[in-house]
């Protein structure tokens, strides 16, 4: 068996440097994905360069800030910037603190959510987590367009490849009369069909492999591990093998080459196209995704209503659910814009705007189980799943990335009240130890990536299974 698959392998390469059309397809596929890398590149650095742009600016706005405290008090604009650089407001609005989920080496194979989604939050005492993040600017026909990068040539047009070289391997072999000639001789003519094909799933891998490898190494950027090569490896291996089993079960059908093709573009549109789509809008019917416009509408009513309610109710809720800042209240609280009602403000609209957020979080997490539920069916989706996973740019970790977010506003505001609640200022020391944020990797990935693969697993098991009780 294993000359005869040397020997086949052989005689596969010498056709395929003899034949125009198959290595015309493969150069346009390596093509394809090297613009593909190149455009993923491109949007990576581009969010690397927003972030170092960030970043500058906070030192920069920091420096600043540090500087007046040391402003010449001899003259009168000199004397206010150094009376009002320790105050709280003044802190926050000249140097409000960030937050930033850095890309990581192969977001620039797989997107993912990161060109819907914000990557970065500008924080303040007074946003609200419904309040639209302050992040770039999108053009919209690119963002309904959305961006080639390689999960994308790889899920959706590699296996057309494979559907374009493989299905002539037996109506290829009957036109030449080997079947007779193997039966003349006392060989199946199964095994060399499957050599043919494996074959030519080999050669599909190299290239997918070629081109992943390349992409590993666009950006140096911290956060690849070689658990990651192997997961994205074996995953894009898992995924061909899947539809080179689909091909193989089609092919022995026995059909002649225009039904076999036929079945298999089918095949092809149908678990890339059709069955998505309609996972889809079955999921949308059933589980619609809550309309963030009714969100934003339903914020901007409690910031009017939260707004009218008297200064002493307002505080007497906010002692009620701060009960460790009782012993601050003073008759001097119910002053209209002192900074204990502003304090007693913000944190009422807060849990009030929260309770929207529970809401429209509940039935968005609604709406994402049952899609990932149905996506069992498409190996598709689950093969996007899994390579958004080992990229960390799925809306698991975006979600993981808003509590995070979420985690050290509520961590910000608490430093900085307790400055406001004592009018009390900053001196350089306190905005020294100030909070940063620092973005923490989800644990248990490879349960994630396992958990979305297996189905995958599974379907190529059953194409296996059957394929092996076909004969031709």
């Amino acid at each position: 068996m294993r000359r005869l698959s040397l020997i086949i392998f052989r005689f596969e390469w010498q056709q395929l440097t003899r034949r125009l059309v198959p290595v015309i397809a493969m150069v346009c596929f390596v093509l394809m994905g090297s613009y593909s890398l190149y455009n993923g590149s491109a949007f990576t650095k581009r969010q690397l360069q927003g972030i170092d742009s960030i970043e500058q600016h906070f030192l920069e706005h920091r420096s600043a800030l540090l500087n007046r405290f040391q402003a010449d008090t001899t003259t009168k604009e000199g004397k206010l910037m150094a009376v009002q650089a320790g105050i709280p407001q003044v802190v926050e609005y000249r140097n409000p603190p960030y937050t930033v989920f850095p890309p990581s080496r192969l977001s620039a194979l797989a997107i993912g959510q990161r060109d819907l989604l914000p990557y970065f939050d500008i924080i303040t005492s007074k946003r609200n987590d419904l309040t639209s993040s302050r992040t770039e600017i999108i053009n919209p026909e690119q963002l309904a367009a959305g961006n080639l990068d390689f999960s994308f040539v790889f899920i959706y047009l590699f296996p057309l490849l494979l559907v374009v070289w493989g299905y002539d391997v037996y109506s290829g072999e009957a036109e030449q009369q080997t079947e007779k000639l193997l039966a003349v001789q006392g060989a199946a003519l199964k095994p060399v069909l499957a050599f043919k094909l494996l074959f030519r799933v080999g050669c599909v891998c190299i290239i997918a492999w070629a081109l992943s490898i390349a992409g590993f190494g666009i950006h140096r950027i911290a956060g690849m591990s070689f658990a990651d090569g192997l997961y994205w490896l074996g995953g894009i291996t898992l995924y061909l093998v899947f539809w080179g089993m689909l091909v193989w079960l089609v092919i022995l059908g026995g059909k002649s080459s225009h039904v076999t093709l036929i079945r298999l573009v089918g095949i092809w549109f149908s678990l890339t196209f059709l069955f998505p789509a309609i996972a889809y809008e079955t999921v949308e019917v059933i589980y619609p995704v809550p309309s963030h416009t009714a969100l934003i509408s339903d914020q901007r009513e409690e910031v009017e209503q939260t707004w009218e309610i008297p200064v002493g109710e307002l505080l007497d809720i906010y002692y009620e659910n701060n009960p460790q800042y009782v012993s601050l209240r003073s008759p001097s609280d119910t002053a209209q814009y002192g900074n204990r009602r502003f304090v007693a403000y913000y944190d009422l609209l807060d849990r009030r705007i929260r309770k929207h957020a529970e809401d429209y979080n509940h039935r968005a997490d609604r709406h994402y189980d049952m899609l990932d539920r149905l996506g069992w069916v498409s190996p598709v989706l689950q093969m996007q799943t899994s390579l958004n996973t080992v990229a960390r740019t799925g809306p698991d970790d975006f979600a993981a990335y808003r509590e995070q977010v979420s985690d050290y506003r509520d961590e910000w505001v608490s430093h900085m009240n307790r400055f406001m609640l004592h009018n009390r200022k900053l001196k350089p020391a306190d905005i020294a130890e100030l909070p940063l944020f620092t973005f923490h990797e989800i644990p248990g990935r490879a349960n994630r990536v396992f958990r979305s693969v297996w189905p995958v697993f599974l379907w190529t098991l059953i194409l296996f299974f059957l394929s092996k009780r076909k004969t031709l």
